[in-house]
C-alpha cells in the first residue's frame, strides 16, 4: 500500500470514529489529501526525470509504467524533429535498412491448383499495405517509429468470406492494456485499443466525440473457436482483426519497447548546449576586440570616435557596431588587442559529447557529424562502417521476421477463407492453428535484401556465372540471383514471365531459337539461334 493509500485510509478511519467531524475539518482534511497527491505526482516526474523513467510501484517487475513511457515517446519525438543528431541518426538508420527496398519471393511459384507468390504479391502490392509497409514512405516511417516509440502495431483486418487482409495502422498512444499468457509475460494474448471517433452529425453539422475501446487478439494467437472470448470487460473482442506488435529494446517481463532514441536524448541535449556556450563564447570575444587608454578629459571624446555608428552600404542607414567594439579606459592612452590566452576556442572539444549519441544509436560518429575528424583515414572508416551494418542488418532480420508473420497470416486466411485463393487443411496446436497447404504445395516465403555494402555488381556477376557453369543450381534461381546483382526491381514479376502455367522454368535463350525456327518453317530468313536449337 502506497503512502498516499495509507493517509486516506487513516482519513477513512477517523471519520469513522467520529462521525460528528465538523465540515470546516472534514474539508481540510480533503485538502491535505488533494496537496498530498500533488506531490506525490511532482515527486513521480521528478524521479522519472532523474532516476531515469523508473517504473510505479504498482507495475508488474521490471515494467515502465504506460505514463513513463507515453512520456518518453513524446520526448523522442520531440528531439527527431529538433535536434539536428537524433534526426540525422534516425535517418541513417532508416536509409540503411529500407534504403535499397526490399523483395518477396515464394517458394512455391505457379502450378495448376495452387498459386502461393499470387496471393503474396497481391498482399504486398496492395495499397493498404504500401500506405502501412510495403511503400518507401511507409518503410521509412516505420523504422523512424521505433526509434522514437519503440514499438509498432499494425493491424491485420481480415475478410472472413474471401480471406482479404487489409493493413490499418494503430498509433501506439491508443494500446492502454495487454493481457498476456499467466506463465510469460512476453507471450501476450490481447491488446486494448481505446481511441475518440469525431463524427458529424448529418441534421445538425455539429461534431459530436464519442470514445470506443475493443479488445484485440495477437497475431499468431488462435485458440480453439469454443476457448474464444466475445467480450474482455464488457469491451468486444475483434478476432477479425489481430495485431501484429513489432516492439525493439524490450527488457525482460516487459510488455512495451523502448525507443532507440531514449539512451541518446540527454547526450545529444547535451551537445548542444555545448555549441550554444561555445557560440555565446565567440560572441563573448568578438564583442571587444580592443581596448584604449587615455586621460579622463578625454574618454569621452575618443569613447564617442570608436563608437560611432557605421554605414550601412544598402540603404545608408548608421548601424550601431555589436562585434568588435573598444573599451576605453583611463589614464594613459593606448591601444593594443585584446589578449585571448587561456579562452577555448575549439568547437571539437564537444565531440566526446556527440560520440555518446553515436553509441547509443550505433550510427559512426564520422557519419553522425559528416566529419571524418583528423584520423578520418579509410580504414579507420570501414572499420567504424563495419560494426554498423552488422547492426542494421540485425534490424532488417527483425523486420523480416514481422513481414513474415503478416505473409503466413494471409496464406492462412486464403486457405481458411471459404472464397479464399488457396487450399489446404487446418489443424489446432493448442492456441496456435496450423494450415497446411493441399498437394504438398511449398509455402515458404523468402524476404530479398539487396547487399548493404557497396560491392561492385561486375565482382558479384561473375561469381553468379561461375557458380552457374558448375550446372548445380536451378536456371530459376541463378536468373533471380543475376537480377538482384544488377538491382532490377520487382524480380518476383520478370520470374514470373519466365515461368509457363505448369511452374516451369522458360529459358529465354530455348524460346528465342523455338521462334526462330517456327518462323523459318512459315519461310522467313533461318538465323543462328535456329541452328543452335537444333
Amino acid at each position: 500500500m502506497g503512502l498516499l493509500d495509507v493517509f486516506r485510509r487513516t482519513v477513512d478511519l477517523h471519520e469513522a470514529a467520529e462521525p460528528t467531524v465538523p465540515l470546516s475539518e472534514a474539508a481540510a482534511l480533503a485538502n491535505q489529501v488533494e496537496l498530498l497527491e500533488e506531490s506525490i505526482l511532482g515527486l513521480e516526474d521528478l524521479a522519472l526525470e532523474d532516476v531515469g523513467w523508473r517504473r510505479m510501484i504498482a507495475m508488474a517487475p521490471y515494467q515502465f509504467s504506460r505514463r513513463g513511457l507515453n512520456m518518453i515517446t513524446a520526448m523522442c519525438r520531440v528531439a527527431s524533429i529538433r535536434d539536428p543528431l537524433i534526426k540525422r541518426g534516425l535517418g541513417l538508420r532508416a536509409n540503411y535498412v529500407w534504403g535499397q527496398g526490399v523483395g518477396l519471393q515464394a517458394k512455391a511459384a505457379q502450378d495448376a491448383t495452387q498459386d502461393v507468390n499470387t496471393v503474396v504479391q497481391a498482399f504486398w502490392d496492395d495499397p493498404d499495405t504500401k500506405r502501412v509497409l510495403s511503400g518507401a514512405q511507409a518503410q521509412d516511417e516505420r523504422e523512424k517509429a521505433l526509434g522514437t516509440d519503440g514499438n509498432v502495431f499494425i493491424a491485420c483486418r481480415t475478410d472472413q468470406l474471401t480471406g482479404r487482409v487489409r493493413l490499418r495502422l494503430i498509433p501506439f498512444a491508443q494500446i492502454l492494456d495487454t493481457i498476456s499468457n499467466p506463465d510469460d509475460m512476453q507471450d501476450v494474448w490481447y491488446v486494448r485499443r481505446e481511441w475518440s471517433v469525431n463524427q458529424t452529425n448529418l441534421i445538425t453539422g455539429a461534431l459530436e466525440q464519442a470514445l470506443r475501446s475493443t479488445w484485440h487478439p495477437v497475431l499468431g494467437y488462435q485458440p480453439p473457436q469454443a476457448a474464444r472470448p466475445q467480450q474482455i470487460a464488457g469491451w468486444p473482442v475483434r478476432w477479425d482483426e489481430p495485431i501484429l506488435h513489432c516492439a525493439v529494446n524490450r527488457p525482460e517481463e516487459s510488455a512495451w519497447g523502448i525507443p532507440d532514441a531514449y539512451a541518446a536524448v540527454d547526450w545529444a541535449r547535451a551537445y548542444s548546449e555545448f555549441l550554444q556556450d561555445w557560440a555565446k563564447l565567440m560572441r563573448a570575444l568578438a564583442r571587444y576586440a580592443w581596448k584604449a587608454k587615455t586621460s579622463g578629459a578625454k574618454a569621452a571624446q575618443l569613447r564617442a570616435a570608436l563608437n560611432r555608428p557605421s554605414t550601412d552600404p544598402l540603404n545608408g542607414r548608421p548601424v550601431a557596431p555589436t562585434a568588435g567594439q573598444a573599451a576605453v579606459m583611463d589614464p594613459n592612452t593606448e591601444l593594443e588587442a585584446v589578449s585571448k590566452s587561456g579562452a577555448t576556442l575549439d568547437a571539437d572539444s564537444g565531440r566526446p559529447l556527440a560520440m555518446m549519441v553515436s553509441a547509443a544509436l550505433d550510427v559512426p560518429v564520422t557519419m553522425l557529424l559528416l566529419d571524418p575528424g583528423i584520423t578520418g583515414t579509410r580504414a579507420t572508416a570501414e572499420t567504424l562502417d563495419q560494426p554498423f551494418e552488422r547492426s542494421m542488418s540485425n534490424r532488417r532480420q527483425l523486420w523480416a521476421a514481422w513481414i513474415l508473420q503478416l505473409v503466413d497470416h494471409v496464406i492462412d486466411s486464403a486457405v481458411t477463407a471459404p472464397r479464399g485463393l488457396l487450399r489446404g487443411m487446418v489443424t489446432q496446436d493448442g492456441d496456435r492453428r496450423i494450415v497446411t497447404l493441399a498437394g504438398d504445395t511449398e509455402r515458404t516465403v523468402t524476404v530479398v535484401w539487396p547487399q548493404m555494402d557497396a560491392e561492385d555488381p561486375l565482382s558479384r556477376v561473375q561469381a553468379i556465372a561461375a557458380a552457374d557453369a558448375t550446372g548445380h543450381l536451378p536456371p530459376r534461381t541463378v536468373v533471380s540471383l543475376f537480377l538482384q546483382a544488377l538491382g532490377v526491381d520487382d524480380v518476383d514479376e520478370i520470374l514470373d514471365d519466365m515461368t509457363d502455367e505448369n511452374g516451369d522454368f522458360l529459358d529465354p535463350a530455348i524460346q528465342q531459337a523455338a521462334q526462330a525456327v517456327a518462323r523459318e518453317k512459315n519461310g522467313a530468313p533461318g538465323s543462328q539461334a535456329a541452328e543452335a536449337y537444333r
